[in-house]
């Protein structure tokens, strides 16, 4: 039987940071197996970030064995973030496309190719519609 989730001591004051800054945040970490503690809407991004407690020694601030499996076998974006700033800072590196943060690429506005070549691959690749209106963006959902 799982135990009571603890949240680090930092947690509280980085939610309110992060919702000041108009982010929704929902807590992850009666989850467990090594989940990330917060998940981040902002800007229609999805964010994940570990709390690490940046008070604490650097022994008591290591990722679980859980939490290192999860983390190495995500296909997405996770951080770890320590302090306020560091949260804050995550947020708008992923907002700007800015390395560590991966964002998916924009396109066009566009109807998804079905040619038998993207079928077999398991993926569809977003294609510009002819009549797509210019400046209407969307994330490539052919982007893994």
């Amino acid at each position: 039987m799982r135990r009571a989730a603890r949240t680090d001591a930092n947690q509280a004051a980085i939610v309110r940071a992060l919702e000041s800054l108009g982010c929704t945040v929902q807590s992850l970490a009666a989850v467990g197996g090594g989940v990330p503690d917060l998940l981040i809407g902002w800007r229609g991004m999805c964010l994940l970030f570990e709390v690490k407690d940046g008070a604490k020694p650097p022994s008591e601030r290591k990722l679980t064995p859980d939490q290192v499996r999860w983390h190495r076998d995500w296909r997405g974006q996770v951080a770890v973030v320590e302090t306020v700033d560091d949260a804050i800072q995550a947020v708008l590196r992923a907002n700007a496309g800015l390395p560590g943060i991966p964002r998916a690429p924009l396109t066009q506005a566009a109807a998804p190719a079905t040619s038998a070549a993207t079928k077999r691959q398991g993926r569809v690749v977003a294609k510009p519609a002819k009549n797509a209106s210019k400046g209407r963006l969307r994330p490539d959902p052919g982007v893994v």
